[in-house]
C-alpha cells in the first residue's frame, strides 16, 4: 500500500473523493499517512487539538462522549466513512469526542491542509460542503439523542430571525416546563459542549407554542432561513436540500401530551375534540420530538400528526398536505411501497378538496389541479393526468400562475405523445 498509484485507486472508491481529479488526489495522498490498527487504538481524545481527519478504508471506529462517571458510546463508523473534520470548523479547533479504532482497522490520516487545496476548485467545494453538511446534521442528531438532553436551551430566540413566524403569545424562557420526559436510567450527567451548542444556535431558532390540547407551554426547533437551500425539486414539489431539510420540522408534537399539529398559531381545542383525542394520545409512546430530527424522527412526527388530525376529522386540505409530505419522506428513504400508499391517499383528499372546499382562490385552485394531475400520473393513470393538466391549461384564470401552467402544458404534451406511442395499431 505504499505505492501511490495503488493508494490512488483505493481512495477514488470513496464517495468523499468521487469528483476529485487524479492530480488533486495525488496531492492529498502525498501528505497523507496510512494507519494500520492491529489492536484497539485511541486515535484522539475529546478535547485534543485537531490537525487531521481520517477516512476509514476497512474496520470500525467508535466515538465516545465523556461524562462525570463514564464514557458514552455516541456513534460508530465503518469502511467508506470519514471523521475528524469537525475540529477544522470549530473555533476552538478541539476534538468533540474520543475516537477508538477496533483491531484490523485501516485508515487514511489526512492533514487539514487538504481543505486549502479546494480553494480554487468550486466544484469540489460544493460537493464536499453538501456531504459534510449532511454528515454534521446526522452527527448532531445522534449526539443530542444519545445525551438525552433536548435542545430547548440551546437554540436562539426567534427575535434574532425576524422573517420567521412564531406563536404570537410571548413566552418567557424561565416559565417553560421541562419539555423532555425523563426516560428510565438514561445518563443525564453531561450536557452539550460549547461547540455543539454553538452549532445548534447557528442553525435553529426557538418556536414557542401553547399546546392546543393540554395548554402546556413548550419550545421546539425551527430552521433558520439562511440554512435552507434547495438543491433540486421533483415534479410534485418534493424538494431536496443541500443543507438542513426544513420539511423535518413542519409539524409540531407537544412533549407533554404528544398532540401533533401544524401551523404557527394553533387554536385551543374544544372539550369534545379533546375527548375524541384522548384515547389516541394515551396509546402513543411518549417520545420527545422537540429536538434535532433526522428523516426517521420526522416521519414519526408526521405520522403522529396525521393520526391526531384524522381523529379530529380535519379538513381534506390538511390531510392531503400531511399525506403528500409523508410520501416525500418515504421517497427520501427509498420506500416506494409506502410512498405510493401515502400518495394515493393524498390524491383522494385532493379530489375531495376540489369538489367540496369552496374557499380556494384562483392560484390555489390551479396548484390543486396540477397536483391532482401529477399524482394521477405517478399512480400510473396518464389518461386522467392528461385530463387534469388539460383543464388547468384551459382554466380562465391560467394567466395568474404562468410557471405552473407552462409545466402542466409540457406534462400534458409529453403524456399525450407517450400514450400515442403505446396505442396499438390495427
Amino acid at each position: 500500500m505504499d505505492n501511490i498509484d495503488k493508494q490512488l485507486q483505493l481512495i477514488k472508491r470513496f464517495p468523499l473523493f468521487k469528483d476529485f481529479t487524479d492530480r488533486a488526489l495525488e496531492n492529498i495522498l502525498r501528505t497523507a499517512d496510512l494507519i494500520s490498527c492491529q489492536e484497539n487504538t485511541t486515535l484522539f481524545y475529546e478535547g485534543d487539538r485537531g490537525d487531521t481527519f481520517f477516512v476509514v478504508i476497512q474496520g470500525t471506529v467508535d466515538f465516545y462522549k465523556k461524562t462525570t462517571t463514564q464514557n458514552i458510546l455516541v456513534n460508530t463508523v465503518t469502511a467508506g466513512d470519514f471523521f475528524g473534520e469537525m475540529a477544522y470548523f470549530n473555533r476552538s479547533k478541539c476534538r468533540m469526542l474520543t475516537a477508538q479504532a477496533h483491531p484490523q482497522t485501516l485508515l487514511f490520516k489526512i492533514p487539514y491542509n487538504f481543505f486549502a487545496l479546494l480553494k480554487n476548485d468550486p466544484k469540489n467545494i460544493s460537493a464536499l460542503s453538501q456531504i459534510m453538511g449532511d454528515k454534521q446534521m446526522q452527527y448532531y442528531t445522534k449526539i443530542v439523542q444519545a445525551s438525552g438532553e433536548e435542545i430547548n436551551n440551546a437554540v436562539i430566540s426567534p427575535a434574532q430571525e425576524s422573517n420567521q413566524s412564531i406563536n404570537s403569545e410571548s413566552v418567557q424562557p424561565e416559565t417553560l416546563p421541562e419539555s423532555s420526559p425523563k426516560h428510565g436510567s438514561e445518563d443525564k450527567a453531561w450536557a452539550l459542549s460549547e461547540q455543539e451548542v454553538a452549532y445548534i444556535k447557528s442553525t435553529f431558532y426557538d418556536q414557542r407554542f401553547i399546546c392546543p390540547y393540554c395548554q402546556q407551554k413548550f419550545k421546539t426547533p425551527g430552521v433558520l432561513s439562511k440554512f435552507i437551500s434547495i438543491e433540486k425539486s421533483d415534479s410534485d414539489f418534493c424538494n431536496y436540500y443541500s443543507m438542513v431539510n426544513p420539511l423535518f420540522y413542519e409539524v409540531t408534537i407537544c412533549p407533554q401530551c404528544n398532540y401533533g399539529f401544524s401551523g404557527n398559531k394553533p387554536k385551543k381545542l374544544k372539550a369534545n375534540s379533546r375527548q375524541t383525542l384522548k384515547p389516541v394520545l394515551d396509546a402513543l409512546p411518549k417520545r420527545n420530538y422537540c429536538q434535532v430530527r433526522d428523516v426517521h424522527r420526522a416521519k414519526e412526527a408526521f405520522e403522529i400528526t396525521l393520526m391526531c388530525q384524522s381523529a379530529l376529522v380535519s379538513k381534506h386540505s390538511l390531510l392531503a398536505w400531511l399525506n403528500i409530505r409523508l410520501a416525500w419522506l418515504c421517497r427520501y428513504q427509498n420506500d416506494l411501497e409506502a410512498e405510493t400508499q401515502y400518495s394515493q391517499t393524498a390524491l383522494e383528499h385532493y379530489l375531495e378538496v376540489f369538489s367540496k372546499e369552496s374557499d380556494l382562490d384562483s392560484k390555489n385552485e390551479l396548484l390543486l389541479m396540477y397536483m391532482i394531475g401529477e399524482l394521477y400520473n405517478r399512480m400510473g393513470d396518464p389518461g386522467l393526468a392528461v385530463k387534469w393538466f388539460s383543464q388547468l391549461v384551459n382554466h380562465p384564470q391560467s394567466k395568474t400562475l404562468p410557471v405552473i401552467v407552462k409545466e402542466a402544458r409540457n406534462r400534458w404534451q409529453d403524456l399525450r405523445a407517450e400514450m400515442k406511442q403505446k396505442k396499438p395499431t390495427n
